[in-house]
């Protein structure tokens, strides 16, 4: 019985010790806790500034400018108490972000996932911690000064992934009015100062066109294709392609069928031809990729135009340049009133091994030259050229070849092509002038340590076929004439160094003419800038109409999974 009774005191005493601790944990929340947003001061906060960055540092995107941003403003509050205490300033933040975003940058995670968790500053019985002024002066600051950098000069360094050959570089440094027109919270003209060209502004329209249907974004679910279809085999890919034909409007029957017969066959070609593909009928990783081409897709290709579009602001970009899109195998030759366009043929796509793809360069053309040497690259020499030989060696005769030694030419009688090793040839092999050379009868010089130039060449077929990716490097031009009379516009003297019979389309077909001609070089009294550029969503100078193309260097890739990795993008960029 007494322990009984002991077991009900104590179960006793701890109800009532229950009870008074929910009592007075209830009477703590009635009390009143930070202050009401019109008590807050602003006063210098410089103590509370580096702890907060500290302690923000994991949840955005901090930099170490932000520091830099705080000391010049002198820890003064600019944004943190405007954007609490005035509701008007709110709006026009976000409206501010939202334009941006149309732009591909990625407020989320860099202040919107933090704006979006504050109370409604609206209220005005709300009570907020004081620092929390700090916290967001201290995202905002940084949000603004990453936009306005990123929207002057790119979100990443260009040179990563470009060969720049211009000596004369726009300084990449953050300028002092940048610091000063923040401070001054000047918002509107901020980032109005931002040069756009008309193509980014077109690119930004077609980004938000698409950002907005935000329930037609989400990826096709298809399983990944990176090899090649026949008509006759059997594939389970083959449902998912009818269905997605038959969506596109072709008269095609979306069944369960994994056959890849005559009838889907026809369609694809329809399809291939009316998108400017290789109409061959098969189905490989372009045609593959291009079909179910869905916004999500389109909007990270747009996003990556953008960028390649800002990078523009770090070089000396001339009224009259020459600007190679490699993704879709084109030059567009820009002078003040003028567009000239026309196609190219490029390095091939990279395999298991070998990697011939054309680089992404930022330079000058330096000179023109009639009748060139084509001195073959290392590489070609001993993967291709050594070995013809080996087969037979009277290929070097046939393809007009001369084995070069510093300055002499040397005989090829007498040498014992089996025992050199063709990774070491004591000679270099050069190509004579004539329409059998396969620079053909103009080179186009380009300032670089790559031996990458455009020029002419002797095989004209690939410009009427759609996939022209087939080159060693360089870029062979479809119309070199027009390209010689725009870079030499501004001096008639240089234009009529170019032979007059290179004008003459009959002579220039004909085999021999040329031979035994000698090189003449035209240089260039002002170099021309010339970019080759790579994009995969372009704007159309005929109609300003947005172009998609196949990724076929995977130069998108690469930029995207970096732009990811750097900014902790969200699955989506939008």
């Amino acid at each position: 019985m007494e322990r009984l009774k002991h077991h009900i005191v104590l179960i006793l005493i701890i109800l009532f010790s229950t009870v008074v601790f929910f009592s007075c944990s209830g009477e703590s929340e009635n009390i009143p806790v930070g202050k009401k947003i019109s008590e807050i001061e602003a006063t210098n906060w410089e103590n509370s500034i580096e702890s907060n960055i500290n302690k923000l540092n994991d949840s955005i995107l901090m930099d170490s400018s932000v520091k830099e941003f705080m000391i010049r403003k002198k820890y003064t509050k600019l944004y943190g108490l405007k954007y609490i205490q005035d509701s008007n300033y709110r709006n026009k933040i976000g409206k501010l972000f939202d334009t941006l975003a149309d732009e591909g940058y990625p407020i989320k995670p860099l202040a919107l996932n933090f704006l979006n968790k504050q109370p409604n500053f609206s209220d005005t019985n709300l009570r907020i911690q004081e620092d929390l002024p700090i916290k967001i002066d201290i995202v905002l600051s940084h949000a603004i000064l990453s936009l306005k950098k990123w929207s002057d000069w790119g979100m990443l360094n260009p040179e990563k992934y470009l060969s720049i050959y211009q000596k004369k570089r726009i300084k990449k440094s953050i300028p002092e009015n940048y610091l000063d027109s923040i401070s001054e919270m000047d918002l509107d003209s901020m980032f109005i100062q931002t040069v756009r060209t008309n193509k980014y502004q077109i690119l930004k329209a077609a980004y938000r066109k698409i950002r907005l249907k935000k329930d037609d974004i989400k990826p096709l679910k298809i399983p990944p294709f990176k090899n090649t279809l026949l008509s006759g085999e059997y594939n389970p890919r083959i449902i998912f392609i009818r269905k997605q034909l038959s969506n596109l409007g072709y008269s095609i029957v979306a069944d369960t069928s994994t056959l890849f017969d005559d009838t889907l066959s026809k369609y694809i070609t329809k399809w291939q031809k009316e998108n400017n593909y290789v109409a061959d009928g098969k189905i490989g990783a372009e045609t593959y990729e291009m079909l179910f081409l869905d916004n999500r897709k389109k909007l990270i290709k747009l996003q990556l135009a953008l960028e390649r579009e800002r990078w523009l602001n770090h070089f000396n970009i001339d009224h009259r340049y020459v600007w190679v899109n490699l993704a879709a195998a084109q030059v567009r030759l820009k002078a003040k009133d003028s567009v000239v366009i026309f196609k190219t043929c490029s390095g091939r796509r990279p395999d298991k091994k070998t990697d011939m793809r054309t680089p992404q360069i930022v330079s000058y053309i330096n000179f023109v030259q009639a009748y060139p040497y084509w001195r073959v690259p290392h590489s070609i020499s001993h993967k291709e050229i050594y070995p013809a030989i080996l087969r037979d060696t009277s290929y070097i005769r046939k393809n007009h070849y001369e084995l070069v030694r510093g300055k002499e030419v040397i005989s090829d009688s007498g040498i014992k092509w089996r025992r050199l090793n063709p990774k070491k040839l004591p000679f270099i092999f050069r190509q004579t002038p004539g329409t059998h050379n396969s620079l053909g009868l103009l080179k186009f010089n380009i300032i670089n340590d790559m031996s990458i130039y455009m020029h002419d060449t002797p095989n004209k077929w690939a410009f009427k076929h759609p996939y022209r990716w087939v080159s060693h490097g360089c870029v062979r031009l479809e119309n070199p004439l027009e390209m010689a009379r725009y870079l030499l516009a501004r001096n008639k003297e240089d234009d009529q160094r170019i032979p007059e019979i290179l004008y003459d389309e009959e002579k220039r077909t004909e085999s021999d003419t040329f031979d035994g001609s000698e090189p003449i070089t035209i240089s260039m009294k002002k170099s021309i800038p010339v970019y080759f550029d790579y994009r995969t969503a372009w704007v159309t100078e005929e109609d300003k109409a947005i172009q998609f193309n196949f990724d076929v260097y995977s130069y998108d890739e690469k930029l995207y999974q970096d732009l990811r990795r750097k900014y902790k993008y969200d699955r989506y960029l939008w």
